[in-house]
């Protein structure tokens, strides 16, 4: 319930009744101060809001998906910094650990948006403070991202799908899977995927090939609803072989 009346007393106003709607409005207009943690339409939200501050209201889930096509900036810079600090040639690339120190600078550098410091292209201001230039960082920052999301990019309602479709002996499930996504979760995923796919092929280097990527993405990517270690655990198997379908 919400109040009426203008310059009434308290005593005085009139409650109206707040419509799901209305509430649907409201939360359509937030933008979250941080990237992390965040649903994947509330990042979309942040990023295009950062980059268009004159905005008087934030943009509509509509408008979000239609500038963006659902993939988030986060997540194409990310792949092409990986690229472009040597990614294809890095031996273990996604296993070995960044330095922690550098992970947690970069993440509270682009934590409200700014995403200066993790773009590689064009000149750069050493006033602005460094720029990243570890693949161990950036690799870590995109799972990071990953796991952060509140909602992952196979949502919680179809956990027990995929680990369905990763008991199963041909890829078949795991597609129908994929298919009822939304086309947001769809986009994002078609370009990790695809990333992921580009690194596979030098595995001669990275010693990382798709299954090892499916080992390595599958907890960024999968979560079961009731948060239960000791079920994904052992359930880890098949949700391995879900994404390796993939």
């Amino acid at each position: 319930m919400l109040f009426a009346g203008g310059k009434q007393s308290a005593d005085e106003l009139e409650p109206i009744d707040v419509l799901d709607e209305d509430i649907q409005d409201i939360e359509d207009c937030y933008v979250p101060e941080s990237i992390w943690g965040e649903t994947l339409e509330a990042t979309l939200r942040k990023e295009l809001f950062t980059r268009n501050p004159s905005s008087t209201m934030p943009p509509p889930g509509s408008l979000i998906f239609d500038h963006s096509a659902g993939v988030p900036v986060i997540l194409t810079l990310l792949t092409t910094a990986i690229l472009k600090l040597g990614g294809e040639q890095t031996d273990g690339i996604f296993r070995e650990a960044s330095n922690r120190d550098d992970l947690e600078y970069y993440r509270d550098q682009i934590s409200g948006g700014n995403y200066a410091s993790i773009t590689l292209d064009g000149a750069w201001d050493e006033k602005a403070g460094p720029r990243i230039d570890s693949v161990h960082v950036a690799a870590d920052l995109l799972k990071s991202w990953l796991r952060s999301l509140k909602e992952p990019l196979f949502p919680l309602s179809l956990y027990s799908d995929c680990v369905d479709a990763g008991r199963a002996k041909t890829p078949k499930e795991a597609n129908q899977v994929y298919d009822k996504l939304e086309p947001a979760n769809r986009a994002c995923l078609e370009h990790l995927f695809g990333f992921l796919k580009r690194l596979a092929k030098h595995s001669d280097k990275t010693r990382m090939d798709e299954s090892n990527f499916a080992l390595v993405f599958h907890p960024n990517l999968l979560r079961d609803e009731s948060g239960d270690p000791m079920t994904f655990q052992q359930n880890s198997e098949y949700q391995r072989r879900f994404i390796h379908y993939l």
